[in-house]
């Protein structure tokens, strides 16, 4: 599971997976991102 979200992470929000378990971060040209990663064992 992954989840975009502020400095903070106060606004969390969480990012869908593809069907081939890859996600898409929406980037603003210059801009910043946080991103969460929750790792599970399968």
């Amino acid at each position: 599971m992954a989840w975009l979200t502020d400095l903070m992470e106060n606004d969390l929000k969480e990012l869908v997976t593809d069907s081939d378990g890859g996600i898409r971060i929406p980037l603003k040209p210059w801009g910043l991102q946080t991103v969460r990663f929750l790792m599970e064992n399968q």
